[in-house]
């Protein structure tokens, strides 16, 4: 999606807010339909704005749009972290509408030589401004800039969906989410649909995801709705997903994984083992060539990976998630 010469990443509708646009991450006729997960729609977690800077700074307007809570952002020049004062200098967005200056790094030879020794695959010509948490409202942009073109970005890209923890709740910042982590190690692109509490698998949300331009998918099913106990509900919705997602897509690797170990786990509860059963047991009978099922609860095993809420994983918790799920992928790509 581009907007005024920019490109808006891992957002699929905008639309006016009080002093700019606000952001989806799901088209609007699937946030309509969203169960309970309109608000972590709006969450603009792992949206970027990707573009070119042609004149020595950009300007950006930008506000959080509701009240009592902040958000910041990252900037990276293609795959390279941006420096200290990329990151420690003004970056937090309260409610006021506020500037933000990004200046144009002056060293881009040894940007492009720091790219090609890490292998990179993001020309370090593209300003990514990537968002943490938070609801933002971008008022404007004041600069020479041009989105990025196809050869800039990576020539694949990964589509994870799933709960808070693929959201990237309590990994400290985005850039430390497991998804972020699995998608650098890939050497991919990433379109991140994590939906906080809600990852519900409604109907229009997988057929959007069925129909979307991926190349590997990641779909972590069932901790957001440990509470159902109707077996049937749950296998009707996750047998759905499975086969929807696999259908449309008979050459692209997808891998669902079903709970990550859960306190229930550590108190000799079964809620998550069911959830864990039946995903594996759709998958198995599914018997797609393309879709191999992970139990998350070999990802990450135990409850000292998980943080003091006793329900997202510490930034320990996930990098694990990540290195272990990687393990398992590799061996499919």
């Amino acid at each position: 999606m581009i907007y005024k010469n920019t490109e808006i990443h891992n957002a699929a509708h905008i639309y006016d807010g009080t002093e700019g646009i606000r952001m989806l991450r799901a088209p609007k006729n699937v946030y309509d339909k969203l169960e309970r997960g309109q608000n972590a729609d709006e969450d603009c977690t792992g949206v970027e704005l990707r573009f070119v800077m042609k004149s020595d700074k950009v300007t950006l307007k930008m506000r959080s749009y509701k009240e009592g809570i902040t958000s910041t952002f990252h900037v990276f020049y293609g795959g390279i972290q941006g420096g200290w004062s990329d990151h420690e200098v003004n970056r937090v967005l309260g409610t006021e509408m506020c500037e933000f200056i990004i200046e144009k790094n002056s060293e881009q030879k040894l940007l492009e030589d720091m790219t090609k020794e890490g292998n990179f695959p993001f020309s370090p010509s593209v300003v990514r401004i990537v968002f943490d948490r938070g609801y933002i409202e971008l008022g404007d942009i004041i600069g020479d800039v041009e989105p990025p073109t196809v050869e800039m970005l990576p020539k694949k890209t990964l589509l994870c969906y799933g709960s808070s923890i693929t959201h990237g709740s309590n990994a400290i910042c985005y850039s430390n989410s497991w998804v972020s982590y699995l998608a650098k190690k890939l050497g991919v692109d990433c379109r991140n649909l994590g939906h906080s509490g809600s990852c519900l698998m409604e109907k229009e949300m997988v057929n959007y995801i069925a129909n979307e331009k991926w190349d590997i998918a990641v779909l972590e099913l069932g901790i957001n709705a440990l509470d159902w106990d109707d077996n049937e509900k749950i296998r009707s919705r996750v047998d759905y997903t499975v086969s929807a997602v696999a259908e449309k897509n008979p050459d692209k690797p997808i891998f669902v994984i079903s709970p990550f170990y859960t306190r229930e786990d550590f108190e000799g509860k079964t809620t998550a083992q069911n959830w864990r059963d039946i995903i594996s047991d759709v998958v198995k009978k599914r018997n797609y060539k393309n879709v191999k099922y992970i139990s998350g609860a070999e990802l990450i095993d135990n409850m000292s990976l998980i943080s003091a809420d006793f329900v997202h994983p510490s930034i320990y918790g996930v990098e694990k998630i990540c290195n272990r799920l990687y393990e398992h992928m590799k061996k499919c790509l």
